[in-house]
């Protein structure tokens, strides 16, 4: 890590300091970081843990801890913006309040999710594709509200 501070720094520079951090992951290889609706946070994907931070500070305000294998899809809620969804490896998709950090809801999908959406106009769909085996893959469309899966092969 190497970081520089300014020697003279004039009055607008005296709290600014460079830092240059190298090598390492913040998030998923396959997991993107994703901005809160509002713009306040910044959420990313570490194998099963779900980092949030405060895009003001820079600093984590804390993680959500609840999935048993890698994380591969994070969504907020677009009609909630307190609300994040996630999908794993472990097979379910869960609904956080990331602003208490707290596990609202858990759907048992039953086999390992590989990515993950959810619908902005129909607030309580949320599509999904499975992984079964090498060679057979399928997307589903799930509506939270009533629990009913749609499989369509691909």
């Amino acid at each position: 890590m190497t970081e520089v501070i300014l020697d003279n720094p004039t009055p607008d520079q005296a709290e600014w300091k460079q830092t240059r951090i190298s090598g390492g992951w913040l998030t998923n290889k396959d997991t993107q970081m994703l901005f809160s609706n509002d713009l306040q946070y910044i959420t990313a994907a570490s194998e099963a843990t779900i980092h949030v931070y405060s895009v003001s500070t820079g600093k984590m305000t804390g993680n959500l801890v609840g999935h048993n294998n890698r994380i591969t899809g994070l969504n907020y809620n677009p009609f909630n913006p307190f609300q994040l969804y996630s999908s794993s490896l472990d097979g379910s998709i869960k609904l956080w309040d990331v602003m208490d950090g707290v596990l609202l809801t858990t759907w048992e999908i039953g086999f390992p999710v590989t990515k993950m959406t959810v619908d902005p106009i129909r607030q309580s769909v949320i599509y999904f594709f499975l992984k079964f085996k090498l060679d057979q893959r399928s997307k589903k469309v799930l509506d939270i509200n009533t629990n009913i899966t749609f499989t369509r092969w691909i």
